[in-house]
């Protein structure tokens, strides 16, 4: 994964490259923003599966936001929830569970460290 900011600190934009065993390769791009308007928390997701969902939330305390979205995969109502929480200024984890006719279909936990972008041209150096 690797996330940048946007301008002014406004926001962020995410990238997740990933490898499921038995799938294709996954490609997921996310853009995170505060909405002053509605006083909400969004990303907004594109796949490589062709899906685009805007994920709505909030801030639940100092550490945590929770999202959920509701939409249909294929012909199924399907609802995604997803927990952030900074453990650290540079560690951060994310739950997201999938669910339909309010039964869990799908579940996944990331955990995600900073990687200085420094320190990976140093382990790249000759």
């Amino acid at each position: 994964m690797s996330a940048v900011q946007i301008v002014q600190q406004l926001g962020v934009n995410s990238a997740f490259n990933m490898h499921i065993e038995g799938y294709d390769d996954y490609f997921k791009n996310d853009l995170w923003r505060f909405d002053k308007a509605s006083g909400k928390m969004h990303f907004f997701s594109v796949t490589s599966e062709g899906e685009a969902h805007d994920h709505v939330g909030d801030w639940i305390d100092d550490k945590t936001l929770e999202f959920s979205w509701k939409g249909c995969y294929g012909k199924e109502a399907l609802e995604e929830k997803t927990t952030v929480t900074w453990i650290s200024k540079d560690h951060v984890e994310v739950k997201e569970a999938d669910y339909s006719r309010g039964k869990l279909k799908l579940s996944a936990n990331y955990v995600l460290k900073r990687k200085e972008a420094s320190e990976q041209a140093v382990q790249e150096a000759p």
